[in-house]
């Protein structure tokens, strides 16, 4: 049987990224799951998305995800999200600013039976990463 393919996205954002269910993620994450969207180095899989969360959350432990939209249509699930959290620990070489931040993404996601496959997001990093006081830029020559 086929799973509501909004239910599995709606349960990654809820349950695992905001209440912490780690075992949501080998529910409903398929084992060659490719997240698009994050460092080359991330394993594929349940693991990769585990660590991704891990890493967020060393440097945001109160990271939150709202759900604005979730569209489906066959085998993609479309969302609008706003992601947000205090820096309080370590992110990736960042020293902790203690301020909030926040930015929106749009996600798509393909699912396959009743696993999510892959991935892809579109987020607004520069908003994110500004109050931190890291402003982005055009790469140096």
């Amino acid at each position: 049987m086929t799973s509501d393919p909004k239910a599995l996205v709606r349960r990654l954002y809820q349950e695992f990224w905001n209440e912490g269910q780690e075992s949501v993620v080998d529910e409903i994450v398929a084992e060659d799951f490719v997240d698009h969207h994050v460092p080359a180095d991330v394993p594929l899989g349940p693991q990769g998305v585990k660590q991704f969360a891990a890493n967020t959350k060393a440097g945001f432990p109160d990271f939150f995800i709202e759900i604005h939209q979730l569209v489906a249509e066959g085998d993609r699930v479309a969302c609008h999200i706003e992601f947000s959290g205090t820096h309080t620990g370590d992110f990736n070489g960042i020293l902790p600013t203690g301020k909030r931040t926040g930015a929106q993404a749009i996600s798509l996601f393909r699912v396959e039976g009743d696993r999510l496959a892959e991935a892809w997001e579109f987020a607004d990093v520069p908003a994110f990463l500004e109050p931190l006081g890291i402003v982005l830029g055009p790469a140096p020559n």
